[in-house]
């Protein structure tokens, strides 16, 4: 499909879901403001368009809708209330997404095939073309190994970008636990699950690498400095087996066939209807007070949290 018809198509996936979303706000997001100059994007546009957009204006679309451009560089913010089209996108561009608050739709559209696999099956995102899933597939099929990454979730800050120490030891024991009863550890599933389960992509990162160095130990983890092990391992082996992992906040997405010498791939990611993103809060009312609640509830549970990781500790 030749760039100008797969602009347009995502161009109007966007503008479907912000209007289903009741928003006007349209980001193209780019690795970087280069490509409003040199590429097939930049012809697509046209001169005036892409002037507009490197110059960090909006563009009106209709009347009805504004495009703005942002990139890796100054998109490092939340976006509320956003439909973002990502041009050029690999996995380093939509883990980057992964961590922004307040979209409400994502267009992807890789430029290599393949590029955006793992955030796609993350999300259990449609691909357009083939069947729709009904329900979205688990990350983890093993349900032991599922529920105690659950439990970790409930321990730690997930907020943070880099897991705090003390986080980091309660991760350490559990993985070691799992580890030590045969249970495989997968760091790209085990990255992919704290992503959609609320963890920001920083810290689901941290969370991959230690798995990736406990399940390359060459023996078997020791567990005695860790204080009754067997009863958290039966406490997860008792967990049901149909516990559903945390809703996927997209789970719409497009991918027209490959056609030689155009953009590989395009998919579209949408909210669900009635559902937000671990941790995305609705505001209403006075958004001052909201906010100042919210935090104070926020460092309340991560310091209860702390006190609950001492009291397990030995």
């Amino acid at each position: 499909m030749p760039f100008p018809e797969t602009w347009g198509l995502a161009l109007s996936y966007a503008q479907k879901i912000a209007e289903d979303q009741g928003t006007e706000r349209i980001v193209l997001f780019t690795p970087s403001k280069q490509q409003l100059k040199t590429t097939t994007l930049a012809q697509t546009l046209g001169p005036v368009v892409a002037k507009s957009l490197t110059d960090n204006r909006r563009t009106s679309l209709n009347g009805r809708f504004t495009l703005e451009n942002k990139t890796l560089q100054t998109g490092r913010f939340a976006l509320p209330q956003s439909v973002v089209i990502a041009c050029y996108a690999n996995e380093k561009m939509m883990e980057h997404l992964d961590g922004l608050k307040g979209l409400v739709g994502v267009v992807a559209v890789p430029y290599i095939r393949d590029a955006a696999d793992v955030w796609q099956k993350r999300w259990n995102a449609h691909v357009h073309g083939a069947a729709r899933q009904a329900q979205p597939a688990p990350l983890i099929e093993d349900r032991v190994v599922a529920a105690a990454l659950t439990s970790l979730t409930i321990l730690v800050n997930v907020s943070h970008g880099i897991l705090h120490p003390r986080d980091k030891q309660s991760a350490d024991m559990i993985l070691r636990i799992l580890r030590a009863k045969g249970h495989e550890l997968d760091p790209v599933s085990i990255k992919s699950w704290a992503i959609r389960n609320g963890w920001d992509p920083k810290g689901g990162e941290d969370l991959a690498k230690l798995a990736a160095r406990i399940a390359g130990l060459k023996g078997t983890p020791s567990l005695t400095k860790f204080n009754d092990p067997a009863a958290l391992y039966a406490r997860w082996q008792s967990r049901p087996p149909n516990s559903p992992e945390s809703s996927a906040p997209f789970q719409l997405v497009l991918r027209p066939r490959r056609r030689a010498g155009a953009p590989l791939c395009i998919l579209i990611l949408e909210e669900h209807a009635g559902r937000r993103a671990p941790g995305q809060v609705a505001y209403s009312g006075n958004k001052a007070l909201l906010k100042f609640l919210y935090r104070t509830a926020h460092r309340a549970s991560a310091y209860l949290g702390r006190r609950l990781q001492r009291r397990l500790s030995p």
